[in-house]
């Protein structure tokens, strides 16, 4: 596990670590301006004459007030645009926080969508396999190859899409591929009707768990738009990087590498001694590297859920 942390994680945030950013209060710089002009005024009332009056003593002492008072406000106002910003980062942090949950929550409804069918539907395969002839066998073999082929075809266009419209008629695109599947194994079962019904069972779990892929794939495109520009940046060069690395790395693994992923988001975006400039960059690249990760795994939900099917029928 550590090497694959090493791999997936410490490879792009090596060297990022925060930074204490040191700004010089503009206080002081206030401050040390009043006194300047203080001492100005204080050198000038020691070369006036001896016969200023006590009017022009007055004006002067308005002056100052009217000073300290402006000085006051813009202290102020300044205080009240930092709150402000602070309640705006929290909010949005608290949002892109509720954000990662609903997604782990959607995979994880997914996921037991998935199971309960299998335990749910165990007999009606074995009674729907027994019934098949070798000659239905071997289409479901061909028609299973060629929809990976296909499936293959379009995780490449996704890798190489370099806009959210662009990944979203992939996605689309793998949506149709696979229902036009589930009518070409009815094809090949033919009249059967348990048989059929189990199609179409299968068929209504995939379209749930559709609905929940595109779910999160709606949170991911509002938790990337504060840094659309960076993530997009970073996706491209985390892809080139990992070329197929993450097909030969277990499902479960990756789970386990996005609840890290999930944790380091949490803490960056936690972190106040930090510059805004370097918290994006930080957050950016972890975002693309989120979404790289959480889109192989939807991908591969897919596919067992079509895949899957034929490969139920043709357990021997």
């Amino acid at each position: 596990m550590k090497k694959l942390l090493a791999l997936l994680v410490s490879l792009f945030l090596l060297g990022l670590s925060a930074q204490v950013s040191v700004f010089a209060s503009e206080d002081d710089d206030s401050s040390s301006d009043s006194s300047t002009e203080q001492s100005s005024d204080d050198n000038d009332n020691e070369d006036s004459e001896d016969d200023e009056d006590s009017e022009d003593e007055m004006d002067h002492d308005e002056d100052s007030e009217n000073d300290d008072e402006e000085r006051d406000e813009h202290k102020m106002k300044k205080k009240e645009m930092k709150e402000k910003y602070k309640m705006e980062k929290k909010k949005l942090h608290d949002m892109r926080r509720e954000g990662m949950d609903d997604i782990r929550e959607n995979r994880d409804e997914a996921k037991e969508n998935r199971k309960e069918f299998r335990m749910e539907h165990r007999d009606d395969f074995k009674m729907v396999k027994d019934e098949l002839s070798d000659e239905q066998k071997d289409e479901l073999k061909e028609l299973r190859d060629d929809f990976k082929d296909t499936r293959d075809e379009l995780h490449d266009k996704m890798k190489e899409a370099s806009t959210s419209q662009e990944r979203e008629a992939i996605h689309e695109e793998m949506k149709i591929l696979a229902e036009e599947n589930y009518e070409k194994v009815k094809g090949v079962l033919g009249d059967n009707p348990a048989a059929l019904e189990l199609v179409e069972k299968r068929k209504d779990v995939f379209r749930e768990n559709e609905d929940l892929r595109k779910e999160n794939r709606g949170t991911r495109y509002d938790f990337r738009q504060a840094r659309r520009d960076t993530v997009d940046k970073y996706r491209s060069a985390f892809i080139k990087k990992l070329g197929g690395k993450l097909d030969r790395i277990p499902n479960d693994r990756l789970e386990k590498v996005l609840g890290k992923i999930d944790s380091l988001i949490t803490k960056y975006e936690e972190k106040e001694n930090i510059s805004d400039a370097r918290k994006d960059k930080i957050l950016g690249q972890l975002i693309a590297l989120k979404e790289i990760i959480e889109e192989k795994l939807e991908g591969d939900d897919v596919d067992e859920e079509v895949t899957g099917l034929m490969d139920e029928l043709l357990a021997e």
